[in-house]
């Protein structure tokens, strides 16, 4: 079995409450993905993330996707400060989540606007949502069967690629 390609999604931007453990050298999912006989290549899918330098893959960040008509009209009207104040209570966060501002769906919209997003996936033999905004994205590429394994921590992500590796 050839080594697979993997997709790595980190759709909550750059903070440190968001997993950001990927961003860390100290990251055992690191040590994993950069084993030359680990994995073939690795795509990182991000919003905010600092570019790292990868030896095999490519590293996108969404930041600059030009937002979609919903986005805009959200935007224009004080979508974004009415989720930031909503955000600091239990029930105003439950209130974010279903709405059209949560961080998965944001994210997942800009992936759909992204061509080299969208390409990266289906290159993709498995998928890492490294956080809860990317899970929406990874669930999606594997039931449309662009993937053929998806992981939604980096926990379990370590367990499945080290059993891939043969390890």
């Amino acid at each position: 079995m050839t080594a697979p390609r993997v997709a790595v999604l980190y759709g909550s931007g750059f903070e440190s409450g968001h997993g950001s453990s990927l961003a860390t050298e100290s990251s055992r999912l690191g040590e994993v993905l950069s084993r030359p006989e680990g994995v073939a290549a690795v795509d990182i899918i991000s919003v905010g993330m600092p570019a790292r330098p990868l030896r095999r893959g490519q590293h996108l960040d969404l930041s600059d996707v030009a937002p979609g008509a919903w986005d805009a009209v959200v935007r224009r009207f004080g979508g974004e400060r009415l989720h930031r104040h909503l955000s600091t209570t239990p029930f105003g966060r439950l209130l974010n989540s279903i709405g059209p501002l949560d961080a998965g769906r944001v994210f997942t919209r800009r992936v759909r606007r992204s061509p080299a997003a969208r390409a990266a996936l289906r290159r993709a033999d498995i998928v890492i949502a490294v956080d809860s905004a990317g899970v929406i994205v990874a669930a999606t590429a594997l039931r449309r069967r662009h993937v053929r394994e998806a992981y939604y921590d980096t926990r379990s992500a370590v367990v499945g690629l080290g059993e891939v590796a043969g390890s």
